[in-house]
Formats: structure tokens, C-alpha cells, sequence
């Protein structure tokens, strides 16, 4: 048995893209099919014999090169877990559909030892005529399991998708949640060696993704070998041994997990940054007493960021409306961790009066400070809910707005003891002090 469970050597994928041409006509159109048609047929028959290594494609005068992988080598030892960092069009998600066998390689040499399992577009496959359960066994199937396999672990699918009521109903008329929990149920119920992810634990809603979370932590505690594309630093940090970056289809490191994080956050952090990701807005809701109108995430600075530093305070900016003053209002912000669970909840009203209590109609915005040196590094989701006592909730925004705390320098990231502690984790000064028996009587007790 091969010491690897993949093997990688000189992978580059090129693909040719075409451009306006003012002279294009039928005869030109028809050129570039048939020169795609041959390329494809010399590739496959080559791949057929043993050479991976087709031929280029060749290109029509009105295309151009563009190479989404190039000169990739890489090892991964069986039961390691790899993380892939890097901007979106790095070459990510094409890497994995070459380990599938989904996209065919332009150069370089795959070896694959054990059965790989892909969970890469989860859903694709599902015809929407069909029903929920028809499209278990058709899902199934694309993804490699035999139908007995899917009959002896229908029950566990089912069960895991949370679908029951729905089995039977046409997946056309399923929601967008509810294809990606079927797709996730199947996919995750795989058996393989060597497990293709690629943003898997983004589907569905808060309570399956944790579920998803579970589910993946699980799949990796068994020992199967896994390469995981995500955005998601928390879920790198915790679930990967070693990460590789890539940035315009190359490797630019490879290496620690933190290491990586750290890498990928300084070269790609803030590049095109979803602005949802630290703040967002809401509509005005006229039917409703009060709305919130936007929440933010400000680092010590004051500007508009997702990436918080261990030592920094933030703070949670929250505008809100009020349209008929009551002296029950209160507001509270809480803080989920990647389970899901809130970790820090508070109100208005911690120190006295809740402050909306006081407010006549207008507009207004709500401050919450958080400390320094507070939380594990890690990725979480804020609720900030307005509420009007004896517990009627009037509006509430849950998880629309995250924030990732890093942490590169302190003792703690370089020791790697971050992964022991809670999500609550300050730092407390420790003391030591001799006691008891001097050391010369010590030393004739030992």
C-alpha cells in the first residue's frame, strides 16, 4: 500500500476564453466546434491509453489562454485532513473536479489510491420531476454508491435530511434549503477513502449546517483522507492538519494550518470583501413598533471590518427605528460560535434602565463594546434582536452578520493551544511563589 493517498504531480488545467470579434460569422463559429470536437476526441483517446497528458486544445484566433491551475505538486498521506485556502478563481474548486475526474487535466499526472467521494456542487444531479425519494437512489448513483448501498442506509438519509413529510413531493417544488440538506444527507452518507469538499458546510440553515459541521467532524475522526476548500476560517483551523493557499492557480505556501490562515488573511483578507459579511442593512417595516435598520461590526478604529484582532476591542453598531415609544422596550445582541451556540448574550438594560425604555420616536444608534482578549479566535455570527417586555420579540436578525477573531502572535497561536479552550478565553496572569520547606531540606527529603 502507497505511504500516499494522492498524489500530484505538475497538475495545470487550461481552458481558452473567447472574445468579442466584430467579423465573426457561421463559418468562423463553425471553425472553433470542430477544432474544440477533434481536441476533445485526441484527449479522451489518449486518456483511454494511459497518457495523461492529452494535447492543447486548440485555440481560434478570437480566443485567449487562461490557465486556472498551473504546475501544481502536491502529496497527501492517508488520514491526513488538507485544507485549500485562497481567493475566489485561485483554482480551488477546479483542482477538486480534476481529483474527481469531472474536468480532464491539460498537463500533469493524478494518483489516486482508495475510493474518492465527492462532495463538490451539492444537488447537482437531481432531476425536478421527480420526487424526493426518487432522487436518493438517482443522486446516489452519480455519486458512485450502488443501489443496495443507498437501500441499506435510506433510513439514516431520511432521517438526516429532516425531509419525511416531503419524500414523495416533487423536488421542483422543494426550496433551495431543502435540495441542498437532500444533496448534503446523500453525499454525506458516502463510502470512500478519500473525501473532495468544497463549501459543503454552507448549506441548508443555521441548524443544519451545524448539523453538517457534526456530521464532517465525524467523517474525519474515522480516518478517511480529506482535501476541504472553505472561506470558513474556524472550520480550517479546527478540522484541517495542514493547508496549502492558492492565489492565480499556483501554490503560494503550504504548510502549519495557522500558518496558512495567517498567509491567506495578509495576502487576501480584505480583497474583495463582502460588505454583508460585517454589515448589513434592513427595509423599513411599517407594520412593526420599531425596526432594526442596519448592524456593523467596527474594529478598534472605528472602521467597518470582519477580521477582528485578539487584542482589539470591537464594537456592534446596531441603527434602529422607533415609530411608538414604550417604556417595555429593551434591545440585546448576542454572539453564536460555529455550533451554533450563543456564547455571550446581553441587553439595554445590564446597568440599569433598559436605554430604549427612554426613547421618544426616531432614530437612533445602539453601541455595544466588547473587550479585548475575550474570545478564542475563531468565526461567529451575531443576533441582535429588539424586543418589548413580557418577552414579545419584535424584531430579531440572527446570524446575517459575521466576524472572524484572529490571533498570529501571542503565545497561545504559536503553541497551537487554542484548539483546548472554550469559546470564552481571556487571558489571566498567573502567579507562582515558593513555599513550605527551604530548598536544601528538599532536596534531603527526595
Amino acid at each position: 500500500m502507497s505511504k500516499f493517498a494522492i498524489k500530484i504531480d505538475g497538475l495545470s488545467k487550461r481552458y481558452f476564453i473567447r472574445t468579442a470579434s466584430t467579423s465573426e460569422n457561421m463559418e468562423v463559429a463553425f471553425e472553433i466546434w470542430l477544432r474544440r470536437l477533434i481536441s476533445r476526441g485526441l484527449h479522451l483517446v489518449r486518456r483511454l491509453l494511459g497518457r495523461v497528458k492529452g494535447p492543447y486544445p486548440i485555440a481560434a484566433s478570437n480566443t485567449r489562454e487562461f490557465w486556472a491551475l498551473k504546475d501544481l505538486s502536491l502529496t497527501v498521506e492517508h488520514g491526513e485532513v488538507l485544507g485549500i485556502l485562497g481567493p475566489n478563481g485561485s483554482g480551488k474548486s477546479t483542482m477538486l473536479k480534476m481529483l474527481s475526474q469531472i474536468v480532464p487535466p491539460s498537463e500533469g499526472h493524478i494518483e489516486l489510491y482508495g475510493q474518492v467521494g465527492s462532495l463538490l456542487e451539492v444537488g447537482t444531479g437531481f432531476n425536478p420531476e421527480l420526487s424526493g425519494h426518487e432522487n436518493i437512489y438517482l443522486y446516489g448513483a452519480i455519486l458512485g454508491m450502488s443501489r443496495e448501498m443507498i437501500a441499506e442506509r435510506y433510513d439514516e438519509i431520511v432521517e438526516f435530511s429532516e425531509l419525511q413529510d416531503f419524500l414523495h413531493q416533487p423536488i421542483k417544488h422543494y426550496s433551495s434549503g431543502m435540495h441542498a440538506k437532500l444533496g448534503f444527507s446523500v453525499a454525506s452518507h458516502l463510502d470512500c477513502d478519500i473525501l473532495l469538499i468544497d463549501e459543503i458546510l454552507s448549506v441548508g440553515d443555521a441548524s443544519f449546517r451545524r448539523k453538517s459541521y457534526r456530521k464532517m467532524t465525524q467523517l474525519i475522526t474515522e480516518g478517511k483522507t480529506v482535501l476541504f476548500v472553505s472561506h470558513n476560517m474556524s472550520a480550517i483551523n479546527n478540522l484541517c492538519t495542514r493547508a496549502i493557499v492558492l492565489a492565480e492557480g499556483k501554490v503560494v505556501f503550504e504548510g502549519d494550518t495557522n500558518e496558512a490562515i495567517s498567509h491567506y488573511l495578509d495576502a487576501f483578507g480584505h480583497r474583495g470583501e463582502d460588505p454583508r459579511s460585517h454589515q448589513v442593512t434592513y427595509e423599513e417595516n411599517p407594520d412593526k413598533e420599531m425596526n432594526i435598520l442596519s448592524i456593523k461590526v467596527l474594529n478598534s478604529i472605528g472602521e467597518p471590518s470582519s477580521q477582528i484582532n485578539y487584542n482589539e476591542t470591537f464594537t456592534v453598531e446596531m441603527e434602529i427605528l422607533i415609530r411608538e415609544p414604550s417604556e417595555a422596550y429593551f434591545a440585546a445582541v448576542g454572539l453564536r460560535d460555529t455550533a451554533g451556540s450563543i456564547i455571550v448574550f446581553s441587553t439595554d438594560e445590564d446597568l440599569g434602565p433598559a436605554l430604549l425604555s427612554k426613547m421618544p420616536a426616531g432614530r437612533y444608534q445602539l453601541s455595544v463594546p466588547f473587550p479585548a482578549r475575550m474570545f478564542r479566535p475563531d468565526s461567529y455570527r451575531l443576533m441582535c434582536m429588539l424586543a418589548k417586555k413580557p418577552g414579545g420579540q419584535i424584531e430579531r436578525r440572527d446570524e446575517a452578520v459575521e466576524l472572524t477573531i484572529i490571533d498570529h502572535e501571542s503565545w497561545r497561536a504559536q503553541q497551537d493551544l487554542y484548539r483546548k479552550l472554550s469559546a470564552i478565553a481571556p487571558e489571566f496572569k498567573w502567579s507562582i511563589q515558593k513555599t513550605g520547606a527551604s530548598t536544601k531540606q528538599q532536596e534531603n527529603t527526595i
